[in-house]
């Protein structure tokens, strides 16, 4: 059978049964609501960041004691997992501000349209850019385009108008003949005038072995290794695009990890089932923090129970088909 969705799903009944005492009979729709209005923010703004519990509660409507939703959401996965929420200093958080919280794994399970605007945004930070420059220059050009088609149309009107009632152009009063270009000075003309000038004539070597000089190769970028070994091992075509927020997890990586180290957490998710069914493969994932990078690697050493040892990445993966499960319909766990 297929994987629960969010409706039926341990963390959403362990939530809904402890806002159930709050409002006798309706916790199952304060927690739907209450996260649903938690992840549309965080669509919204491309952040999974909360703030403080009052901003929590403030900004799932929450209308109730207060602390009660924010406690329930952190406790939502129960002692071994992570909550609908998590709170800074934990665990699952462990470089965030204690008494501050995020969603847990929002841009894992966010639309694609999400993603889109969280690497659009990041592009736009690195070329230095602000949102209003952006705006003036969208106005500058539409109101170029809207002036070029109200001076076509004009000039059309006047066109099909009598000649007896057009009005007189004074750009086109009078047409000076333009003089034709003078004639391009041949070779010997042009040699003779540029040693004159520089002393010596310039050599044909002189001019096209500039050209020829070829630079000394490069050593490979460490991230675009890890990226192109990634890329490979999840067969992923052409089209797929090393994103700013991969890049900026990989090299935030390889500032304790090796490219080898990265490369076996690369294969240790390949050979992991779960992860390969799911499609919870990407990069991003794989090197979001150094405790993910450590449990991929572990999975490469130690395969988990019922799943297949990873050889060179995923090119030797073979699933079982009695562990194949429907697709998953959650939109977010």
């Amino acid at each position: 059978m297929g994987r629960p969705g969010l409706q039926l799903h341990r963390k959403m009944r362990r939530l809904a049964r402890e806002l159930d005492a709050t409002a006798p009979g309706h916790g199952t729709l304060l927690a739907r609501g209450a996260l649903e209005l938690l992840w549309d923010g965080g669509y919204e703004c491309g952040d999974p960041y909360l703030g403080e519990a009052a901003d929590v509660e403030a900004r799932a409507d929450w209308a109730g004691q207060a602390g009660v939703l924010c406690t329930a959401l952190v406790n939502a996965g129960g002692k071994s997992c992570a909550g609908f929420i998590e709170e800074g200093g934990s665990s699952w958080w462990p470089d965030g501000e204690p008494g501050t919280f995020r969603i847990h794994d929002l841009f894992d399970h966010a639309p694609d349209y999400v993603k889109r605007r969280l690497d659009r945004e990041e592009e736009r930070r690195q070329r230095g850019q602000t949102i209003s420059a952006i705006r003036a220059e969208a106005g500058r050009k539409g109101a170029a385009v809207t002036n070029s088609k109200r001076a076509a149309t004009g000039r059309q009107t006047i066109d099909h108008l009598p000649s007896g009632n057009r009005q007189p152009d004074d750009n086109a009063s009078t047409k000076v003949s333009t003089p034709a270009p003078a004639p391009a000075p041949a070779p010997a003309q042009e040699r003779n005038a540029l040693s004159a000038d520089a002393g010596a004539p310039p050599t044909i070597e002189s001019k096209v072995l500039p050209l020829l000089q070829v630079q000394e190769p490069t050593s490979p970028d460490p991230a675009e290794v890890v990226f192109e070994y990634w890329k490979k091992t999840m067969h992923k075509n052409g089209a797929t695009r090393f994103s700013p927020s991969r890049r900026r997890k990989v090299l935030a990586r390889l500032k304790n990890w090796k490219v080898a180290d990265l490369c076996k957490a690369i294969d240790g998710c390949a050979g992991d089932s779960w992860h390969m069914e799911e499609r919870q493969n990407d990069l991003e994932l794989i090197c979001r923090d150094d405790e993910h990078v450590e449990k991929f690697i572990g999975y490469a050493d130690n395969p988990r129970p019922g799943r297949p040892s990873p050889k060179n990445g995923a090119t030797h993966l073979q699933l079982d088909p009695s562990l194949k499960t429907e697709p998953s319909r959650r939109k977010f766990l």
